[in-house]
């Protein structure tokens, strides 16, 4: 196969440990299929202001110091993006390839509405090919719109099963998973350096904090470690124990060295399993995780879906040999949906 010059438009800017991670994975992931990667540095405004150092409210006795926070780790953010990540404000025409994805990119309601670059809606010579994009949805507000836009794709895939079948009624897709399953344990070791002391039990909620906070205290009481709570954002009045200023080579090695995890979110449950770690992922009562429930089928450990309640599965025993297959297995269709999207 020929190297390709790939412009990624995803959300590499967020001061989120998930999309900067899967931004890195996908650059790697490719860069070691041979091609000239570049991050294109679009920025959805509804999603960058939502990680703004500054958000004024009238009490500013909270907003000085929660903003304080957001700036020590915004920066940190900042650092791992022009350290790791190979920005380009080229023009899309001096692509070979522009991937759309990985990340929720097409979900409306965090990009303000439909965005139109997200959406492939310009015109370009470079090919569109969409790379496990998500939008933890079950339908469109615009399926006439999303039909129009994918018309002029070369190739989808898409993250989740659910959006799989929806998409499947207007354009061939097929579903592949997140980039950070595309790299390895040892490679993101390498990312993370030394990790940390492993006597402790990582708590990192996305959704429903209360309730993930709770099980893993409960469990680290149990066993009798130290709990450790990973804040997805910097807030005013933290946890006892809670890490909120964590940049994202740090987030890898918190999960490397945990010995358990209780987490709602889908990439603290993807690191989960890239580190074989006993976790169990949470789910609020009558409530669904698309994204969740996709990855954890793909790789067979509905098991460990948790109500919050039921923490024994935690310690249900993981088949290493099988997880090692399915991810190759993983890795395997990614390669084949990106050389087929790439032949000319």
């Amino acid at each position: 196969l020929v190297a390709m010059r790939i412009g990624i438009l995803t959300f590499h800017y967020a001061c989120n440990y998930g999309a900067m991670l899967q931004t890195y994975a996908t650059q790697e992931f490719l860069r070691s299929m041979g091609h000239e990667v570049r991050v294109v540095d679009y920025r959805n405004k509804f999603v960058e202001n939502g990680y703004a150092t500054w958000n004024f409210r009238k009490d500013l006795l909270k907003t000085l110091p929660r903003a304080f926070s957001r700036m020590v780790r915004n920066s940190r953010f900042r650092h791992f993006m022009k350290k790791r990540m190979a920005l380009s404000k080229e023009p899309f025409d001096d692509f070979d390839i522009l991937l759309f994805g990985s990340d929720q990119i097409w979900n409306e309601r965090i990009t303000g509405g439909f965005d139109r670059i997200y959406w492939g809606d310009f015109q370009t010579k470079a090919r569109k090919v969409a790379w496990a994009a998500s939008a933890n949805v079950l339908s469109f507000s615009d399926m006439e719109y999303v039909a129009k836009c994918l018309s002029g794709f070369h190739a989808i895939s898409v993250r989740e099963e659910s959006l799989r079948e929806l998409i499947s009624r207007i354009a061939p897709v097929k579903c592949v998973q997140d980039p950070t399953l595309m790299l390895d344990k040892r490679e993101w070791e390498s990312l993370s350096g030394p990790s940390w002391d492993g006597g402790y039990v990582l708590a990192y909620p996305m959704l429903c904090d209360e309730l993930v906070i709770k099980a893993a205290r409960s469990i680290a009481e149990d066993k009798g470690l130290r709990l450790v709570i990973l804040s997805k954002n910097a807030s005013y009045r933290p946890y006892k124990n809670m890490v909120q200023w964590a940049g994202p080579e740090e987030f890898v090695s918190y999960f490397a060295g945990a010995s358990h995890v209780v987490t709602s979110s889908f990439h603290g449950t993807s690191f989960s399993v890239i580190f074989r770690k006993k976790f169990i992922s949470v789910v609020e009562p009558g409530k669904r995780n698309l994204r969740v429930e996709s990855l954890l089928h793909r790789v067979g450990l509905e098991n460990r879906i948790s109500d919050g309640t039921n923490l024994d599965s935690i310690d249900l025993p993981l088949d290493n040999g099988l997880i090692n297959r399915i991810l190759a297995e993983i890795r395997h269709e990614a390669v084949n949906f990106l050389n087929e999207s790439m032949s000319w």
